[in-house]
């Protein structure tokens, strides 16, 4: 229950809500590209109202500051339009119509967007240009998810694909950058290295 008191009526109102089936435990780490001082890539997550927890996870364009700016400038965007209530695909449309006007020849970057019902455990993901994200379920099992598109800021029209799974209790979603991929990818090429990790 929330408890919210109006100190010019002296009233006292009570907001009920539901217990959430699912309690969700978030990791992040960061490294910037071997020899630089700067990580390009940002992260964050956020509590909406409707009972959903978004995490947001962006790769600039390039290395160093400038990705790091990039993707800074996406996520808090991003983040900010959720927090108020817009609905993904506008709030996603809004983000690319802004990175267009402030540089349309390079103010490129990704987005790797889940978004989780902590009362039904369904995850929704929204990748622009992302890496493969991965689901470790209980059972050993690895579910690779990966949708193809393009990045932020390079077309006026945003084209994107979204998939919903479900998770189980003590399933593990593991998000990356296409730094992580590259790092290993040397030897096996692709991410079969992770997925062998994972």
């Amino acid at each position: 229950a929330c408890d919210r008191a109006d100190k010019s009526s002296n009233l006292r109102q009570m907001v009920y809500l539901p217990k959430p089936t699912y309690e969700l435990e978030i990791q992040a780490d960061a490294a910037p590209r071997s020899g630089g001082w700067v990580n390009g890539d940002t992260f964050t997550s956020l509590r909406l109202d409707d009972g959903k927890v978004a995490i947001v996870l962006s790769d600039g364009m390039g290395s160093g500051s400038k990705a790091a700016m990039e993707s800074g400038t996406t996520v808090k965007l991003l983040s900010e339009l959720l927090s108020c209530g817009f609905e993904r695909p506008f709030a996603v449309k809004i983000v690319n119509s802004i990175l267009r006007m402030r540089n349309p020849q390079d103010m490129f970057t990704t987005v790797d967007l889940a978004i989780i019902d902590v009362y039904s455990g369904q995850i929704e993901f929204t990748k622009i240009g992302a890496a493969p994200s991965y689901v470790i379920r209980r059972d050993g099992e690895v579910d690779r998810i990966q949708l193809n598109s393009i990045p932020l800021g390079i077309l006026q029209r945003v084209d994107y694909q979204s998939e919903v799974i479900c998770l189980e209790p003590y399933d593990t979603l593991v998000m990356v950058t296409d730094g992580i991929i590259e790092a290993g990818s040397r030897t096996t090429g692709g991410d079969e290295w992770l997925l062998h990790y994972l």
